[in-house]
């Protein structure tokens, strides 16, 4: 997904002072207090929002109200289908690489696996999914993007509560950032894995460019991070996953496979993705990572088999 420019504030925004400031942290619902401000925007213009950051959780999270939740998202890039074109060229190997991983990791079976994509925009992983021989449905809040995507008829829904309880692999690539009540989604993601299912996540991972910028700035510009409304590390992802009761599998540096990009971005996805490794993840400063989680326990119906 792209955002806009992390760059000066549109001189339209009202400086924001972050004293005093405060919003409770979804994951230990405790208050953690505003630490600087990032730019947000809607159809119409882009303004300051503050921004906090729990030092429990290792979080930050926007503070910014539903009605301008729901004014961004139709601004996006990722959401307007003259946009698709540009996202399938830029994101198809990737998504494949997604599946490969999948295939890593999954439980094997000789029947056909179900595979859900939370997010799933265009529906272009959940496209290249079916050909692979996965049974497909994406989930997707945006009324026009499913009705495209069921006119080419791919099986979208609109909310996690539209699917069954037997899912073999959730997709989660790039949307977790924007879900307001996280605990409660990746419970209920959770609740819906076969027994030995898993769930790839992807997170950008900008939280310590975000704690640089805050050296010796008491309202630093934290638009580095995007138009998150919580931004993760992998401890904080570890945290939410502990809640739904979930855990790590697997953390994958995200390297950059399979997404074309100009050659500078790319170079610094290997680089970043180079010292995760060698580091043995002690220092994970790629771009992004992919995690892959499962279900704590088996559910109490599979124990009794």
């Amino acid at each position: 997904m792209t955002m806009p420019d992390a760059c000066d504030l549109d001189s339209r925004a009202t400086h924001i002072e972050t004293e005093r400031i405060a919003h409770q942290c979804p994951l230990c619902l405790t208050l953690a207090a505003a630490v600087g401000q990032a730019t947000y925007y809607d159809a119409n213009e882009r303004f300051a929002t503050p921004v906090f950051y729990c030092k429990r959780c290792n979080l930050y999270g926007r503070i910014v109200t539903a009605a301008q939740i729901k004014s961004h998202i139709p601004a996006t890039s990722y959401v307007q289908p003259q946009s698709e074109s540009k996202w399938l060229r830029s994101r198809a190997g990737f998504f494949e690489y997604i599946l490969k991983v999948v295939d890593q990791y999954s439980a094997k079976s000789d029947r056909q696996r179900s595979l859900v994509d939370f997010g799933s925009a265009y529906g272009h992983l959940i496209d290249i999914a079916i050909r692979q021989g996965f049974k497909s449905t994406g989930v997707e809040a945006s009324r026009e993007l499913v009705e495209i995507t069921r006119a080419r008829g791919l099986n979208v829904v609109e909310s996690v509560d539209d699917l069954p309880h037997d899912i073999d692999v959730f997709t989660i690539i790039d949307s977790l950032y924007l879900i307001q009540d996280p605990v409660t989604l990746m419970s209920k993601i959770r609740m819906r894995l076969n027994n030995g299912g898993i769930a790839v996540i992807r997170i950008t991972n900008r939280n310590w460019i975000a704690g640089i910028k805050r050296l010796g700035s008491s309202n630093p510009d934290l638009s580095v991070l995007g138009d998150t409304i919580y931004s993760y590390s992998l401890y904080s992802l570890q945290e939410l996953l502990k809640q739904a009761g979930m855990k790590v599998v697997r953390v994958i540096p995200d390297g950059g496979a399979g997404k074309k990009t100009v050659w500078q971005k790319s170079l610094g996805y290997k680089m970043f993705s180079l010292i995760s490794h060698l580091s043995c993840h002690t220092l994970l400063l790629s771009p992004g990572l992919i995690v892959v989680a499962t279900s704590n326990e088996m559910r109490p119906s599979e124990r009794t088999k």
